[in-house]
């Protein structure tokens, strides 16, 4: 059993991250079986606009195999759309469960009896569902999983037609409409990814407001490795109350660990964390360029916190851009 709210705060995050690859996981065996059936039909156009001599846009764009790829790829993504909603609607209802859950858990820790959780108030999961509203009917996420299939349809014609105009070979421009249709795989991750770990991120906040009178806020909670983002390195241990949720990049890790009245918690000296590392760790964590600019002297750690402004999330917070780091010159 953990010993210690980090050690529990660990073991919960371990949890949402396997439920959560699950779900990639099915997301990614879907989309290969999609890719996979167009992979002859991708070899075969790239072969028949190879066998053309200097062939024009509008040559292609009349090619009688550019037009079915492109409809047979519209028609299997759209299916792959449906199954999309249907993976992040039950991993938001899943990963709001748990955030729920080890939200009380997590506050029972510090009375040193996980059994006091029982005694929490508890939200229902539709309640908190309602509450998001992530995957509602016309929601900005639902919107932005609409198009995943045109936009991806139309990175797989544009970056065809990019690369009959910079006269690829057929191998090179058969790899290139591969690379755009697997843009949407990844698209498809992120959305599901991150739509999965707010929910749980809110669902916890969601009970800590509802047992205000005993969590008086959060810690954030940075997992701490070589492949976290250096603004969550900088947020890692940073004391927010009930009515700020953890505003994390897309895809982020972090959890919110509750604050119990009248109880303080240690969850470690990241800046001190990041020093330790070896410098393979810290380049993976910054990047090579930022890396020697923050040994340079040339901005602090806390520095690397920007915003940014998302349609579906609003407000996230994001590592500046080394360019934007550095002093005027």
């Amino acid at each position: 059993m953990p010993d210690g709210i980090n050690e529990w705060a660990e073991s919960f995050r371990a949890a949402v991250i396997r439920r959560d690859a699950a779900a990639l996981g099915r997301l990614v065996r879907a989309y290969s079986d999609i890719a996979s059936s167009l992979r002859d039909s991708i070899e075969f156009l790239a072969e028949e606009i190879g066998q053309m001599d200097a062939p024009t846009r509008a040559q292609v764009l009349r090619l009688q195999r550019y037009s079915s790829l492109l409809d047979d790829a519209a028609r299997q993504l759209t299916d792959f759309q449906g199954f999309a909603r249907i993976e992040m609607t039950q991993g938001a209802r899943d990963l709001i469960a748990m955030g729920e859950d080890h939200a009380r858990r997590l506050a029972a820790v510090q009375f040193g009896d996980i059994g006091v959780a029982v005694g929490f108030n508890r939200l229902p999961t539709d309640a908190i569902e309602t509450l998001l509203g992530y995957l509602a009917p016309g929601s900005p996420l639902s919107r932005r999983l609409q198009v995943l299939a045109p936009a991806t349809v139309e990175r797989m014609s544009s970056m065809l037609l990019e690369g009959v105009a910079l006269g690829f070979n057929p191998r090179k421009l058969a790899r290139q409409i591969s690379q755009a249709l697997g843009l949407g795989l990844s698209d498809a991750l992120r959305m599901t990814r991150t739509v999965q770990l707010y929910s749980y991120r809110e669902a916890s906040r969601a009970s800590y407001i509802a047992n205000s009178d005993v969590v008086e806020g959060w810690i954030w909670f940075a997992h701490l490795d070589g492949n976290v983002c250096p603004a969550c390195v900088a947020m890692h241990g940073s004391f927010h109350t009930n009515d700020e949720g953890l505003n994390g990049h897309h895809n982020c890790r972090c959890t919110p660990v509750p604050v119990v009245v009248g109880r303080d918690i240690d969850v470690g000296d990241a800046e001190a964390w990041f020093k330790e590392q070896p410098e393979e760790v810290q380049q993976a964590i910054m990047g090579k360029g930022r890396l020697a600019a923050f040994n340079q002297g040339q901005f602090s750690l806390a520095d690397v916190v920007g915003t940014h402004q998302d349609e579906v999330y609003g407000e996230m917070r994001i590592a500046v851009p080394l360019k934007d780091l550095l002093p005027a010159s």
